[in-house]
């Protein structure tokens, strides 16, 4: 009788094709890690070249930038701007002033005035004293800073000019030690330089008009492609030689400016001046009596306002004078200097005619404003939408559901900013001076193109990037945690904020980072559609900030990169902002990443 036997399957190491012959002595593993790994490798080298660019392009900024804070305090434009201090003070009052006039022709046409009786009441002898004495006050300190402003530039252009004219004289100093070289080849720039020095030498009044023609036939020859003459190496190194020397004939000994000496010769005269003009301005509020009648209540708080700012002012005087006194220009700047001017600096002023400016405050404050602002509309919904999405939402709409959402990050983003342009920016600012608004006062907004627009589209293009890692948080919380809270008597609802999303808390958090990181690197978006103020925002005005236009790291770099002079401070300066926005993003990202390990074991 045959034996019953069991019989057990061959369980055989499942086997793979075999690599070609030439890749054998590689292994499977190590086509693995060749074929997996060199993504993580690619991305490490570029980062290094990144931030070696970044670095090497934007390291000498400090040293440009001292220099030109050098030469700002050396040719006493610094000093202008400290009497400008005073003038800039004098100037927001007469605005307040001009304001309460506004505010004075308004009610009296609401109490019914004709114009006629408006105007006369505007002519008389103290509202001519008080609106048209008090802006002639300040006429003799317009008129001081003028002539030293022209001065003070005078002499930082003549600097200017012979920093030019030395580069000028190295560059062709050493063009002609190349040229007088064994093996100094010519050029195409050289043959252009030959033919305008020709010109150059042609147009020499000592000249001889028979050797002028001459030489303009050489030159119009060479122009036209002619071959260079055999004599042209020596000839061209005679006409460097002459140029060099005419160069060096022009600039001065001292390299360093020299401060003009009437710009601060005059102090006591200037503390004279503007000792009058306080005493005239004290007389002027002391005569007013335009706004006492009790008819006029309202324009009396406007009116002790207005005298209430002028206090500080007049009593400032002193601490203004003993600033210019202590004004020195030979204190040098240290690159440090340097450091804190560009990292605490509240202005970017380019091609200004007295001094550029490359603080970076209103950039880093605009672009983490409209940030904030995109966070604070995307966190809800893309949070809500994955809560949605794992928790309550059927399988059938679930196949819908993350398509439609993640399909949102396929949109360029330059569509979203021309959208924003013209449709959204228009919407917000309708729905904003709709009827049910107008009592909001900082309502309607100025302008359609400001922080809040920009904010509602990087929200949108933010939703997809905390939609999906919420989605994966949320999925990565074992089932049986939702079981155990529902057994326990727990709601669903419960069971979500109670259980699941503490959970997850931390995948969420590592979502919401990864967001932002994306959201400050955002370039077309905001260079659109936030309106492109370099200022600060105004952060006393509540919720009016909101509305307000602002200027980003990535807008301006885009901006101005294509403008620049290479090498010059300016581009050095767009790079360094380059740096602060990489290491923003880095430090974003790693926040990210550390959150994303404080996961529990089981839900990494």
């Amino acid at each position: 009788m045959p034996e019953n036997r069991t019989v057990t399957p061959d369980l055989q190491t499942p086997r793979f094709k075999t690599p070609p012959k030439h890749l054998r002595w590689l292994g499977q593993e190590s086509l693995i890690k060749a074929c997996f790994g060199q993504s993580a490798l690619l991305a490490l080298l570029l980062l290094a070249l990144i931030t070696v660019f970044l670095v090497k392009e934007g390291t000498g900024f400090f040293k440009l930038h001292r220099e030109s804070l050098e030469q700002y305090r050396k040719s006493g434009i610094e000093y202008v701007d400290l009497m400008r201090e005073r003038q800039n003070q004098y100037l927001a009052l007469n605005r307040m002033l001009t304001s309460l006039r506004a505010e004075w022709i308004r009610q009296m046409q609401e109490d019914g005035l004709p114009p006629a009786m408006i105007e006369l009441r505007l002519a008389r002898a103290d509202s001519r004293a008080l609106f048209k004495g008090y802006r002639q006050a300040g006429q003799a300190l317009h008129q001081t800073i003028l002539a030293k402003a022209a001065l003070a530039t005078a002499t930082r252009d003549r600097w200017i000019t012979e920093e030019n004219l030395r580069q000028t004289l190295q560059n062709t100093s050493g063009r002609i030690r190349d040229l007088a070289g064994p093996a100094g080849p010519t050029t195409t720039e050289d043959r252009s330089a030959y033919v305008l020095l020709l010109r150059a030498e042609a147009a020499q009044p000592e000249i001889s008009p028979l050797l002028s023609e001459q030489l303009m036939k050489r030159a119009d020859r060479i122009h036209s492609g002619a071959p260079l003459p055999p004599d042209f190496r020596k000839d061209y190194i005679r006409l460097l030689e002459k140029e060099c020397a005419t160069i060096q004939n022009s600039l001065r000994p001292d390299a360093s400016p020299r401060l003009d000496p009437t710009l601060a010769a005059d102090l006591e005269e200037h503390a004279e001046r503007l000792a009058e003009m306080d005493a005239r301005i004290r007389s002027i509020l002391a005569a007013t009596h335009l706004f006492d009648p009790p008819e006029h209540e309202s324009l009396q708080t406007l009116w002790q306002e207005f005298q209430q700012a002028n206090e500080p002012f007049l009593t400032g005087r002193r601490a203004h004078l003993e600033k210019l006194r202590q004004w020195n220009p030979d204190d040098a700047y240290s690159v440090l200097a340097a450091l804190g001017n560009f990292l605490a600096g509240k202005q970017w002023i380019t091609a200004s005619s007295r001094q550029d400016w490359f603080g970076i405050l209103p950039l880093l404050s605009g672009s983490l404003l409209v940030a904030a602002m995109a966070l604070c509309l995307a966190v809800p919904v893309g949070v809500g939408a994955a809560i949605y999405s794992e928790q309550l939402a059927s399988p059938r709409e679930r196949l819908w559901i993350k398509p439609s959402i993640e399909l949102v990050s396929a949109i360029p983003t330059v569509v979203l900013g021309f959208f924003g342009v013209l449709v959204l920016g228009q919407l917000l600012q309708q729905a904003a001076g709709s009827a049910w608004l107008r009592w909001i006062p900082f309502l309607p907004p100025q302008t359609q193109l400001n922080a809040l627009t920009a904010a509602c589209l990087l929200a949108f293009m933010a939703v997809p990037t905390i939609f999906t890692l919420t989605c994966q948080a949320i999925g990565n919380i074992p089932r049986e945690i939702k079981e155990a809270s529902l057994a326990a008597g727990a709601t669903g609802s419960q069971t979500i904020f109670r259980v699941i999303l503490p959970g997850a808390f931390f995948g969420i958090l590592s979502a919401v980072m990864l967001a932002l990181g994306r959201v400050v690197g955002e370039t077309m978006i905001v260079l659109l559609c936030a309106g492109n103020r370099i200022k600060i925002p105004d952060f006393t005005e509540g919720l009016a900030v909101l509305f307000q236009p602002a200027h980003t790291m990535t807008g301006i770099i885009a901006q101005e990169m294509g403008e620049v002079v290479r090498g010059s401070l300016h581009y050095r300066a767009l790079f360094m902002v380059g740096i602060v926005l990489l290491l923003l993003s880095l430090l974003v990202n790693f926040i990210a990443l550390r959150l994303d390990r404080r996961m529990p074991p089981g839900n990494n």
